[in-house]
């Protein structure tokens, strides 16, 4: 039961608030301009002092109704009615008025009844309650427009909302400005396309082209343009930014696992700048790591270690392969034109190379091995060429490779033209390994990964089982050899571009991703990112520069005109709206709390004690809607942590034991799997899942 005196005192308060017509203590009231003792109104009708009390304290009320009153009582106390409100709601009534006559005239009914149809649907008794009702919302509106503002922050930075606004929205959100190109495929997405996938001969002449271009001197953004299938981005240079979709990838952002969360276990697990940040780590809700809350799901956490990526590895993709993609795109014949025989299009070269490297949904890196191509290639043929005549020819090309290249030429004529192309392609772009067109696109895998992470791929051999003496693929995951000194691809800004392979109900496809900013990286400064500052050559402070390479703003990531300004200008909108949508569902509330700061440094007193008993009501739940907003995002980023640790756990078990290893490609293009082993009675190809 509430005590009379609390009762007593807020009538108090009250009255002493609404018999101040100028000032009265510390209260000053005197652009309210409220009929005498009317003090607020809601949904048009109008309480006094006298009102307040049952208003705030009806015992059935829920604490939802209690703070939409309060809230509404709050809004216009913070802001006044105005000469412009006052035409506005003139012009609106007058508007009113025009179509209760015009309606009885067309309806043949009375201006009184069309009248009462609107005061009834707008469930208020009389024309000066919708007046009021109209003020009321004409304020509502003014105060949301002055909450979303652009303001001035330090060093001549400007900001949506406030400085404190963009910090809160980095650190809640954490948004990455990435870029990506997506290459769609015709490969299966379930589960019979984990270790036997099949591609088009377009899709793998798409994948051979677009790293080509990827090693060039072309821009990630331009090849973006010609290369990716997401067509929205590609208009925007493989920008995943727009005005309604928003400028970043967030937390909240739906895209598919193997990309979001692929970047989180990749800035968790491996990258030197942010894999050592517990900040970090708990920001994105990695699996296993202590939270706040508690509320992290431990059975995601028991299994996320069993993962490549969370055991700090990261699959390497050989450049040579990713080239000679274009060039085994259309075979489905042997070196001498005929089909091996039983041979599915699971046994294409293609498809080999596909699933070995580019069918993983973990993350994969693309690494210069141009410089063990010829003994890579050479080796291939070798361990398939088993009779003697064919292994003296390629144990001299082995040999002489360095020295005499042409040797190639010499001893497989056949194969040749696959090698010329590819080599020709190596030499053209990464012969110099230290002109600054090879330094733009490439750099060291020690650069980017820390010192526990290591570069690995699937090996796979033809073995013999000792109890059935047949033949079958053995695959693991090996180590690539001297990683920390290999190079991986790059975006020209020296990004590393990240590939997976991923999927929904409308596509599957390769994604090759650079991340521009990263929100981990220089966490005390990364929100100055997303200032809104348009860049302006005629300043000379810092925030205006328009150089990207000194001043790297999400907006100073194109280039524009700074006298027309319009991009940069489009650019600042997208930022706007990104941060409004990013708490579209606690707006209000955080309108709430700016009207609560307002209040008190306009009246040097506390809003929420004019709520007497109600105050607490009122402040757990506004911080209950907050918790509830807040634990169904951390549920659904828990939730796709465990699907995402699913299936990368149910590709591993499954290549390990299905993938065509790549010595297959070989045998394939010999054009026999009957390749016999020491003792002459079994073929070997039978590990290469054909029979014979």
């Amino acid at each position: 039961m509430r005590k009379k005196g609390s009762m007593y005192a807020l009538l108090a308060t009250l009255v002493t608030i609404l018999s101040s017509c100028s000032t009265s203590g510390s209260y000053n009231y005197p652009d309210a301009n409220f009929r005498e003792n009317v003090i607020v109104y809601i949904n048009g009708k109008e309480y006094r002092y006298k009102d307040i009390y049952n208003l705030f304290d009806g015992k059935k009320e829920s604490a939802s109704a209690i703070f939409s009153r309060a809230n509404s009582v709050l809004t216009q106390f913070v802001t006044p009615r105005t000469t412009a409100m006052k035409t506005l709601v003139e012009n609106k009534m007058e508007d009113y008025r025009d179509q209760w006559t015009t309606n009885a005239k067309n309806n043949n009914t009375s201006y009184e009844e069309e009248r009462a149809k609107t005061l009834q649907s707008e469930n208020v008794l009389d024309e000066l309650a919708l007046e009021n009702k109209l003020y009321v919302n004409e304020q509502v509106s003014e105060n949301e427009k002055a909450y979303l503002r652009d303001v001035d922050g330090n060093n001549s930075y400007r900001y949506y909302i406030s400085e404190d606004t963009t910090k809160q929205f980095v650190k809640d959100n954490a948004p990455y400005h990435v870029s990506h190109i997506l290459l769609k495929l015709d490969a299966s997405g379930d589960s019979e396309g984990i270790a036997n996938g099949k591609i088009s001969s377009d899709d793998s002449k798409q994948i051979g082209g677009l790293v080509k271009n990827l090693i060039s001197k072309d821009s990630f953004g331009s090849i973006a343009q010609q290369f990716s299938d997401d067509t929205g981005s590609a208009a925007k240079y493989g920008e995943l930014a727009d005005t309604s979709n928003g400028v970043a990838m967030e937390k909240r952002t739906s895209y598919i696992n193997e990309f979001k969360l692929g970047i989180y276990a990749y800035d968790a697990y491996i990258n030197k700048n942010t894999s050592s940040s517990a900040d970090m780590k708990k920001s994105v809700r990695l699996p296993g790591v202590a939270l706040d809350d508690n509320s992290q799901d431990e059975s995601v956490a028991g299994i996320i270690g069993n993962t490549k990526i969370g055991q700090k590895q990261v699959f390497g993709i050989p450049l040579s392969v990713a080239l000679t993609m274009s060039v085994v795109a259309d075979k489905d014949k042997s070196d001498s034109g005929s089909k091996p025989t039983n041979a599915t299009e699971t046994q294409y070269p293609r498809n080999v190379y596909y699933n070995n490297y580019f069918n993983q949904h973990s993350v994969s890196f693309i690494y210069d091995d141009s410089d063990t191509y010829d003994a890579t290639f050479l080796a291939q043929i070798k361990e398939t060429y088993k009779t003697d005549d064919i292994k003296k020819d390629i144990d001299h090309i082995a040999a002489t490779a360095d020295s005499d290249p042409t040797s190639v030429e010499k001893g497989l004529p056949a194969r040749y033209e696959e090698y010329k192309e590819v080599k020709e392609i190596l030499n053209t772009y990464t012969a110099d390994k230290n002109s600054v067109d090879y330094k733009k696109k490439f750099t060291a895998f020690s650069s980017v990964a820390n010192a526990e992470s290591s570069l690995v791929t699937y090996t796979g051999n033809i073995q013999k089982d000792s109890n059935t003496s047949k033949y079958f693929a053995k695959n693991s995951v090996s180590q690539i050899t001297d990683a920390s000194n290999k190079n991986i691809l790059t975006d020209e800004r020296g990004n590393p571009i990240l590939v997976v392979r991923g999927g929904s109900d409308s596509y599957q496809g390769i994604h090759f991703i650079t991340v521009n900013q990263n929100p981990f990286v220089d966490p005390e400064n990364n929100y100055k990112y997303w200032t809104i500052t348009l860049p302006d050559s005629t300043k000379s402070e810092a925030a205006f520069s328009n150089d990207y390479a000194t001043n790297p703003t999400f907006i100073n990531f194109v280039k524009d005109s700074t006298s027309q300004q319009t991009v940069y200008k489009e650019r600042a909108t997208m930022i706007r709206n990104d941060i409004k949508a990013s708490n579209s569902s606690l707006q209000q509330y955080a309108i709430w709390e700016y009207n609560l700061a307002k209040y008190n440094e306009k009246h040097n007193d506390d809003f929420l004690s004019l709520l007497g008993d109600r105050k607490n009501d009122v402040i757990h739940y506004v911080d209950a809607i907050k918790k509830g907003t807040k634990k169904t995002a951390n549920d659904s980023l828990d939730s796709s942590w465990e699907s995402y640790i699913n299936i990368l756990n149910l590709y591993d078990k499954k290549q390990r034991r299905d993938l065509i290893p790549t010595v297959c490609v070989g045998y394939f293009n010999r054009g026999s799997y009957s390749i016999k082993d020491a003792d002459k009675d079994v073929n070997i190809g039978e590990g290469c899942h054909v029979s014979i």
